[in-house]
């Protein structure tokens, strides 16, 4: 059963793992954006999604980057599978510029275009499978994730019409909450941030800028990290 903490904001570490990433969390939350949030561990979300597989197998699982490697490409549930890949479809190195509306033209062009030539270079293990779960980390208040999701299944559907489809979400939000797209939902929260959110975001500005901003103590170390990073982060036992 998806576990609901639909009233809760709040922050998942999914790259740096133990200690140090609630550490960071915290001194994060010292921001104003988050005084209202609260660290989730990553590892609540994986056994909630790997107690709702139960005894269930898929001939392939497919991970949606980066939020399904990072938050649920761990062994207690791509056991569940024969075998494993991943879409090469962040979000992160998307380029969107001008009105909301020709954002939304530019992201679904990109989608059509990943996608497209991922399930033509993968056609073969597509074509031979009988059921597949499409595994993604997090989808949040905007509809991004949940177009993109809806887009993949599709253009698996188009190659094999007959293979069993499921999507797997670790953690959705509450506007998200009930859609039938998905089959299984780990946690139902009220907003969600990600500290690989926040690093990636500093990496971006320090590409662009370099040293001509003024980076706080804890940017620069999030970056450091970031640079160094080694995903997933292992499950506590």
């Amino acid at each position: 059963m998806t576990i609901d903490m639909s009233n809760k904001e709040v922050v998942i570490d999914d790259f740096i793992g133990g200690k140090k990433g609630m550490q960071l969390i915290k001194r994060w939350a010292s921001n104003e954006l988050l005084l209202r949030s609260e660290p989730l561990d990553i590892d609540l979300i994986r056994k909630s999604v790997a107690k709702q597989l139960k005894n269930k197998k898929y001939d392939l699982m497919i991970f949606v980057e980066t939020g399904g490697v990072y938050f649920l490409d761990i062994p207690q549930i791509s056991m569940h599978t024969k075998e494993k890949i991943a879409i090469p479809i962040s979000e992160r190195y998307m380029v969107f510029t001008g009105p909301e509306v020709k954002r939304h033209a530019i992201f679904m062009k990109a989608v059509r275009e990943i996608v497209d030539k991922w399930v033509l270079k993968n056609s073969a293990i597509i074509k031979s499978t009988k059921s597949i779960a499409i595994v993604e980390g997090d989808v949040g208040q905007g509809d991004f994730s949940y177009i993109r999701l809806s887009y993949i299944k599709r253009a698996i559907q188009k190659i094999n019409a007959n293979a069993k489809i499921e999507i797997i979400v670790g953690i959705a939000t509450t506007r998200q909450k009930g859609r039938k797209l998905f089959d299984i939902v780990g946690i139902i929260v009220k907003n969600h941030y990600k500290l690989s959110d926040q690093a990636a975001s500093v990496e971006y500005l320090f590409k662009k800028k370099g040293e001509s901003v003024i980076y706080s103590q804890i940017e620069r170390e999030l970056l450091r990290l970031w640079k160094t990073r080694k995903v997933p982060i292992r499950q506590k036992k």
